[in-house]
């Protein structure tokens, strides 16, 4: 959440957590909890670190085959981005595969705090049911 919190409010308006979709996400999980279906949450420093493990991993789970296209694309945008792409994706559409990530240190700003820790919470609940943690 802190990486989330710090990314939007470079270029957006933070009031709650819905405008960064944590409970949004919830939801979705709780449903499929409650649907008593497997959940697969794969947590994106995971694929930073190693994208050709984790996707396989994902593959291996969802019974299809892998492909080295998933780890490298064509430059620029493409008609899948969907709604967030002017939000999110400046840095994607300059690539062409998985960077490495550069972590920082990163500070949230006071009057955001409520809002990291509430997204923490998810943040945690959900990420226990990560991917990487079955093969680890």
């Amino acid at each position: 959440p802190k990486e989330v919190i710090d990314s939007y409010i470079k270029k957006n308006n933070l009031s709650e957590s819905s405008d960064i979709c944590f409970p949004g996400q919830y939801r979705i999980f709780q449903k499929v909890k409650k649907l008593n279906k497997e959940l697969i949450v794969i947590n994106a420093d995971d694929i930073y670190k190693n994208p050709k493990k984790l996707l396989k991993l994902l593959c291996e789970k969802l019974n299809i085959k892998y492909s080295n296209k998933m780890i490298k694309w064509p430059l620029g945008s493409r008609s899948s981005d969907g709604c967030w792409h002017k939000v999110w994706y400046d840095t994607v559409k300059l690539s062409t595969s998985f960077q490495k990530k550069i972590n920082k240190n990163i500070n949230i700003p006071s009057e955001f705090l409520s809002i990291y820790n509430e997204c923490l919470d998810i943040y945690n609940e959900i990420n226990f049911f990560n991917l990487n943690n079955e093969y680890q």
